[in-house]
């Protein structure tokens, strides 16, 4: 699930003091979804997480370096020609949204200074990245949108969303508020990035290797099965059962997965699904659980 709109409000809060005034070192994309912004600020060297995943939008510091990624594409070759070595002037939340902006600046040939932003709609399904010059007009966008309800593509003047009248319940819900700790520059990342990819090794493998894996564990191991799963004499095993069809399945995936994760195992494996159309969605989330999330 994404970040809520108190969520972001919290991680904005605790970031933007770290942030401003830093500088923007590199821009990677790692995966589709996901930008890293290397910042330098007062001898620290920051990565910040902008994925627009539509189910696990969200914004945080990384707790590690992230790996650098070849020549970039698309929004990420835009970012990197307008902002690498730029100022990060300003983090800030639009008001009862969940978007973000990264405020900075870039030099003309004549040396002048001239204001861009990188808009953050970390909304769930529908979120996007928007580079905006001063006028804000497009320079470029991670989803490109030629609709009668936006027009994002390059050289269009951006339509900012209208934040609605009513916010439901859960844009309230803030489950990292205790996170923050200004002794602790990783504390509340720390806690989203272990809420979104699992801190126990994870492995998916097909039923007959998984049960002679499990069947031989000497030490706290955790099992998702598909279905069914068969009685274990096993003392160091706990299993949760998942439903056999995707959709149920879906639903139950994460929860599940934080469940034995706290659980503070050695090993957690995945009983691995068919490997056709219908159960896309599932080995999507089993794969960015497995390598990162989204």
């Amino acid at each position: 699930m994404s970040l809520s709109m108190a969520e972001i409000r919290t991680v904005v809060r605790d970031l933007a003091p770290r942030l401003r005034g830093g500088r923007i070192e590199r821009i990677d994309q790692p995966q589709e979804y996901r930008l890293v912004l290397t910042v330098r600020n007062a001898g620290c060297l920051y990565w910040l997480l902008l994925s627009a995943h539509p189910q696990m939008s969200r914004i945080h510091l990384l707790t590690r370096r992230p790996e650098r990624t070849p020549p970039a594409a698309g929004l990420c070759n835009v970012l990197r020609q307008h902002m690498t070595g730029a100022p990060l002037r300003a983090l800030r939340q639009v008001e009862r949204d969940r978007v973000v902006l990264v405020e900075s600046a870039e030099r003309d040939r004549m040396m002048r200074s001239h204001p861009i932003t990188l808009v953050a709609e970390l909304t769930g399904l529908g979120s996007n990245l928007i580079l905006l010059d001063e006028s804000e007009h497009v320079l470029g966008c991670l989803t490109r949108e030629d609709s009668s309800r936006r027009k994002l593509f390059m050289g269009a003047q951006y339509p900012w969303l209208t934040p609605p009248d009513r916010l439901p319940e859960q844009a309230y819900r803030d489950r990292f508020a205790d996170c923050a700790d200004p002794a602790d520059p990783l504390g509340l990342s720390r806690a989203i990035e272990a809420h979104y990819a699992p801190l126990t090794p994870l492995m998916a493998l097909p039923s007959d290797r998984l049960w002679d894996e499990v069947a031989q564990a000497n030490q706290p191991t955790g099992v998702l099965a598909l279905g069914t799963a068969p009685e274990t004499t096993n003392s160091h095993v706990q299993t949760i059962v998942l439903p056999s069809d995707p959709e149920s399945y879906v639903r139950g995936f994460y929860a599940a997965l934080r469940s034995l994760d706290r659980a503070k195992l050695a090993r957690l494996y995945v009983e691995a699904p068919p490997r056709d159309a219908a159960w896309l969605a599932v080995w999507n989330r089993l794969e960015r659980a497995v390598h990162g999330s989204g």
